[in-house]
């Protein structure tokens, strides 16, 4: 009869340890690339708003303000969304502060501001850091 190896049938600790860097490897790389089609999705989302916005009409101005306060909403729901940042807030903001003879228009870009600053304050409070 053969005598069982030394150590018994369990894999050696430095095999175990290569599996253990392989596997969290892979998760770094996973992390890595929802972070990146996470910042795509908010440039691609920022981009459309500024196309919306281009016109400076107000329905178009109307459409950009609801679409960023949907994302904003629904972001921690359904990751799909894209995140709204400063510079999504920033292009909705620029387009209300070129827009003319639109009634209300300050009143908007003022709650729009103070939605952003009460999201920043929110976040970091949450999570302890600059969430821009």
């Amino acid at each position: 009869a053969q005598r069982p190896r030394a150590g018994g049938s369990r894999p050696c600790q430095s095999h175990n340890r290569r599996l253990r860097t392989n596997n969290n490897d892979r998760n770094n790389q996973s992390n890595k690339r929802s972070q990146l089609q996470g910042i795509k999705a908010t440039i691609d989302f920022t981009n459309s708003l500024k196309r919306l916005v281009s016109s400076g009409d107000a329905k178009s101005l109307a459409e950009a303000d609801r679409r960023l306060r949907y994302n904003l909403r629904y972001w921690n729901d359904n990751r799909s969304l894209a995140r709204p940042n400063d510079y999504s807030f920033g292009v909705v903001l620029g387009a209300y502060s070129k827009a003319r003879r639109i009634p209300g228009i300050a009143v908007r870009a003022e709650e729009l501001l103070e939605l952003m600053m009460d999201t920043y304050e929110m976040q970091e409070k949450r999570d302890g850091n600059n969430v821009w």
